[in-house]
């Protein structure tokens, strides 16, 4: 039996180095994986507020945009509603030019 102890023996300490040098890899990895969430956090960090910036620039020029567009509306309204007067005018004014000389022209 001492003899299988014997044997034994260098086997588990083997085992035993083996063990502590994974344990060892493992923490090093769980210090790597921590520094690796914590810059991914960073980046994630910073394009976030990169995004929050394009965004704000992005409301104020489609905001402008709306602006330019809305004036230019009125302005073409505007400009229709005076040419449809206008129109409107010359047919009367024409109307009433045959209406009012029509009888002393024939």
């Amino acid at each position: 039996m001492e003899d299988n102890v014997a044997r034994l023996e260098p086997r588990v300490a083997r085992i035993e180095a083996d063990v502590s040098q994974l344990n060892v890899r493992v923490a090093n990895v769980e210090v790597d994986a921590r520094k690796l969430r914590s810059t991914m956090d960073h980046r994630f960090e910073a394009m976030d507020a990169r995004f929050e910036k394009l965004d704000a620039e992005f409301e104020g020029k489609f905001d402008r945009l709306g602006t330019q567009f809305e004036s230019r509306f009125d302005t073409l309204g505007n400009a229709i509603v005076i040419a449809l007067l206008s129109a409107t005018a010359t047919l009367v004014a024409a109307v009433l030019g045959v209406l009012l000389s029509g009888p002393r022209a024939h």
